[in-house]
């Protein structure tokens, strides 16, 4: 496989680490846009002997180069177009979440993809995490019984971040760029679709940092009575451990799954017990071989637009102080 990367933000350490592993795809071209960091992602393809040619203009990148994937991974309010742009010439889009900021861009990218002969996958990096794959599918067995309640956690540093982030322009919005994972777990735990979201978010306290939510509370109404709820922050410890804390609970009729510190549990009246963790692929490898099958157990383009779709929803909720019908 031919690969183009076109930004060096985000989660495109998966696909190196991909690179890593396999000699059957290549980079052989690289994009960003002014202000980006492209000394980093030379040197890292460098290491896994990529050795490829700069361009300073995304299209041109594409009809020169003719790749079958494109990495899409550059400022967020870039991402829609970027993926438009390589959907319509059938070149399959992996690319950094959201894949829309807006929903106009997301009405023009679902149209876009009608079109298209291609696939695209987001990056729900989440998805790949065996203590998440775990639970879901400790959920799916029955484990838990018939599902009721699902909650999940996203708290992150917030460290340094570019100024990019100050403005709802140019970022996602922290629940459609942090809140997303969360969206996701809660719709692959359930199996559920999402019918009313009711969220709020705060930029409060985020010094000096714009328009950049801090701190996100979002309750939804599922599909069979289900109900869900995830929170978020940018204010976990600098001095913690990790640079994320992520967790999630499915609450059934049998027992509750929990996955924290990357275990997953399963606590029912018997006692309580820690699952043994189940492998998975890599999101790349899984992106390529759902490219060549037209399968995928895990990831599906479905499932991203809906996340997605699910996550302005969200936004709207929250910009708008009302409950939202999805």
């Amino acid at each position: 496989m031919k690969i183009c990367m076109y930004g060096a933000q985000g989660h495109i350490h998966t696909v190196l680490d991909y690179l890593e592993q396999t000699d059957d795809a290549a980079v052989t071209a690289i994009c960003c846009e002014p202000g980006e960091d492209i000394v980093w992602l030379k040197e890292r393809l460098a290491q896994v002997n990529q050795f490829v040619r700069v361009y300073g203009d995304y299209h041109g990148m594409l009809g020169r180069e003719n790749p079958d994937i494109v990495i899409v991974s550059s400022f967020p309010d870039q991402n829609a177009g970027a993926a438009r742009h390589a959907l319509s010439q059938n070149i399959h889009v992996f690319c950094e979440k959201p894949v829309a900021i807006t929903m106009a861009q997301f009405e023009r990218l679902s149209q876009t993809l009608k079109e298209s002969g291609a696939k695209l996958y987001t990056m729900l990096t989440e998805r790949f995490k065996p203590a998440f794959y775990t639970a879901y599918r400790a959920a799916e067995d029955g484990l838990a019984g018939t599902i009721r309640l699902v909650d999940a956690r996203k708290s992150y540093k917030l460290g340094i971040r570019p100024d990019y982030y100050k403005s709802r322009e140019t970022y996602a919005g922290t629940l459609s760029w942090v809140g997303i994972h969360a969206i996701d777990r809660i719709y692959r735990a359930s199996g559920k679709k999402f019918q009313t979201v009711f969220a709020r978010s705060s930029n409060g306290f985020n010094r000096g940092l714009g328009d950049l939510e801090t701190t996100a509370v979002c309750c939804y109404e599922m599909e069979d009575g289900v109900l869900a709820a995830f929170t978020c922050d940018y204010y976990r410890p600098a001095a913690a451990e990790t640079h994320g804390d992520d967790r999630l609970r499915i609450v059934g009729t049998h027992g509750v799954i929990e996955v924290m510190g990357g275990e997953a549990r399963y606590l029912h009246d018997g006692g309580s017990e820690v699952l043994p963790l189940l492998e998975l692929p890599l999101i790349f490898e899984e992106f390529l071989w759902y490219i060549r099958t037209g399968e995928s157990a895990h990831l599906t383009t479905e499932d991203c637009m809906y996340t997605t779709y699910a996550a302005l929803k969200t936004m709207e909720s929250s910009d708008t102080g009302t409950a939202v019908s999805l």
